[in-house]
């Protein structure tokens, strides 16, 4: 592996400004930047002992600080541009004037929409503003549309996680947006005051995009149609928990998330398409039109922070051609994620942006090394470890933030992965050849069928290998530390490594954590623990080893919310859910070791667990704070759940 400089600078500039712009992002003390720095310069210094190179330490120094610094400028510039709405004056009361600028119709009864607040109307007056708001919209209010200029006169709060082990972070979400309030409004708080007259390049987007829905619309439907909308043009509006869920635990969910895969094969199918006509367009004429329409692809997409990646560097690598210079693919992927996260720092803080980059760079660096383990000399065979290979090294570099982020590992990626390469390809392919002879009605309802079919055969791919023994492991829980420290590792055993001594250290190290993942995720699949969740209803999850026992006393439409958080629970810390209502005045209950005693006497909810007892009370005029709609568990000094759920570990 090259690390000369000159072949790729981005590599060493863009490294240290993701830095940057992290500390700036989660802390901004001084003290805390200068020892980051002073580790970078020691991980530097301890890579070029292992390099041959004319670029100087002094330079390469040089090169991390001003990297580092400039990501931090870059963060604190965005900071200050982009100011939090919490920080307007904004008071519940006041009038909001703000511009629809994303729409989504929901399963339930609201849409949700993101909105770009212009003004804050105060007791002082008008507050100029420049925020995004995520605004929940009740489908009683049906005439709202993208590019509405609103009035809305519902209370937007900060949102915050409940904090429930397991539960989704939507704190984190909706910050990597730049987004940190929200609201639910319903009709009669609402008034239209405009509308943003599109663009005519928006005009032709829109209809570009409903031409290429109604194409689908008219042939497919059910779960063919929502999985085929979500691969093809990216929009995941229909697809429901069931499919979610089945993509998520054969680790095929990148799929259904327009990414680089999706722009590859389009790259392939376009490629091979023009290369049937030679005489009427040369392969650089076909290079830039393939580059041109992945833009437009791009922006009828939704131009996901995976999908820029992977246009930018298709086109990097279409100049590089075009004019004939030499080309990186690793300085091309660092080159590309710089001027995205100059453009927008938050893409940072993007889960798709850091599977997607650590993926590509786990291609770059480990692919040829795995390749070559195997050699097969029939082209089919080849061809299929190929793509194996191709799995496996994106898997090295992603697993462990998957595991940080999900706390769950598909077993037979490989599997999935290998079957649905090849049916994405031909759903891509007949998708857009779709869009193209819609017009014909015989043709495009032939086309339709087998695009149907294609679609069909492939989700009961993914459910039949969903149905496998062990198919998902679940209870993993790693420190973000760890994650980082095993990636550079692996990145110096297969890179660096050479003599016995090197190797050796390296794989005890990448052994130990390996044990320490292990040793993790046994405890949290054998433990016992009680839970009292943050939640407006009544939940209660008694684990004991590997049964989970959830007790909950809601109204019918909540049950069904209830479902979600334990299974989020569960993915966490394992075990078999059983489900408990609480439908009469006393519940005895047992369990191994645990015996757990619920007597429901109607403004508080008794609770005697393993000889100690607690009182749950739900009326907000009995909690310390009347604002609070939480439960307050009261056993000694009382537990406010507010912040976060009850868990009560057995034996302490």
């Amino acid at each position: 592996m090259q690390l000369d400089f000159y072949k790729r600078p981005f590599l060493h500039i863009c490294i240290p400004f993701i830095i940057g712009l992290f500390f700036v992002f989660t802390t901004i003390s001084f003290v805390y930047s200068l020892i980051l720095l002073v580790v970078i310069l020691i991980i530097a210094a301890f890579f070029w002992k292992y390099v041959t190179t004319n670029f100087g330490v002094f330079q390469y120094f040089t090169v991390y600080i001003i990297g580092f610094l400039l990501g931090c400028f870059v963060a604190l510039l965005h900071k200050e541009t982009h100011a939090s709405f919490q920080n307007s004056g904004y008071v519940n009361g006041n009038l909001v004037q703000l511009e629809i600028t994303e729409l989504n119709q929901g399963t339930g009864d609201w849409n949700k929409a993101i909105g770009r607040v212009n003004a804050v109307f105060t007791n002082k007056g008008q507050v100029a503003c420049d925020n995004d708001v995520l605004l929940y919209i009740n489908k009683d209010a049906t005439n709202i549309r993208k590019g509405d200029v609103l009035l809305v006169g519902a209370e937007f709060t900060p949102i915050k996680n409940k904090h429930n082990p397991g539960e989704f972070d939507a704190e984190y979400y909706w910050k990597s947006r730049g987004i940190d309030v929200a609201a639910f409004a319903c009709r009669d708080e609402i008034s239209w005051i405009d509308e943003k007259e599109p663009s005519i390049f928006d005009r032709f987007l829109d209809g570009f995009s409903s031409y290429l829905q109604a194409a689908l619309h008219e042939n497919l439907s059910g779960n063919e149609l929502a999985i085929a909308q979500a691969l093809i043009l990216g929009d995941k509006s229909l697809l429901d928990a069931e499919i979610k869920n089945a993509f998520t635990n054969t680790g095929a969910m990148h799929v259904l998330a327009v990414s680089g895969m999706h722009v590859g094969l389009i790259m392939y199918l376009f490629i091979t398409v023009f290369g049937f006509f030679p005489r009427f367009i040369t392969k650089k004429q076909a290079t830039w039109v393939v580059v041109i329409f992945l833009w437009i692809y791009a922006l009828i997409t939704g131009f996901s922070a995976s999908v820029i990646r992977a246009v930018l560097m298709f086109t990097f690598v279409a100049v590089s051609q075009v004019s004939a210079k030499q080309y990186d693919s690793l300085n091309s992927l660092f080159l590309s994620a710089f001027v995205l996260l100059v453009l927008n720092p938050l893409y940072l803080l993007d889960i798709g942006f850091q599977l997607s980059y650590l993926a590509m760079v786990g291609i770059f660096l480990f692919y040829d090394k795995i390749e070559k383990l195997l050699q097969f000399r029939q082209a089919r065979l080849k061809e299929l470890w190929q793509g194996t290979a191709l799995g496996f090294a994106a898997q090295l570099m992603t697993t462990g933030i998957s595991l940080y982020y999900f706390h769950q590992f598909p077993n037979y990626f490989v599997l999935t992965n290998l079957g649905l390469m090849f049916f994405s390809t031909i759903i891509m392919g007949l998708g857009f050849l779709l869009f193209v002879i819609k017009w014909v009605p015989g043709l495009s309802k032939f086309i339709g069928i087998i695009l149907g079919f294609s679609t069909f055969v492939m989700y009961w791919i993914v459910q039949q290998i969903e149905a496998f023994p062990g198919a998902v492991a679940y209870g993993f829980s790693v420190p973000l530390w760890l994650v980082v420290f095993m990636m550079l590792l692996f990145i110096y055993l297969i890179l660096y490594a050479e003599k016995r001594k090197h190797l050796l250290v390296g794989y005890s190290l990448y052994f130990l954590s390996v044990i320490f993942i292990v040793y993790e995720r046994n405890a949290h699949m054998t433990k016992s623990e009680l839970c009292v969740f943050n939640h407006n209803q009544l939940v209660i999850a008694l684990k004991n080893k590997n049964e989970i026992h959830c007790f909950y006393k809601s109204k019918p439409e909540q049950v069904a919310k209830i479902h979600l958080l334990i299974e989020s629970y569960s993915k966490q810390n394992p075990g078999k859910i059983f489900y408990h209502p609480i439908d009469k005045k006393s519940i005895q209950f047992k369990t191994g070791t645990q015996t757990l005693n619920i007597n429901d006497a109607g403004k508080f909810v008794g609770m005697d667990w393993n000889d100690q007892k607690y009182e749950i009370l739900f009326k907000p005029e009995i909690s310390p704070n009347s604002s609070i709609y939480m439960p307050w568990v009261q056993n000694g000094d009382g537990h406010l759940l507010k912040n976060g759920a009850l868990v009560l570990k057995a034996g302490l």
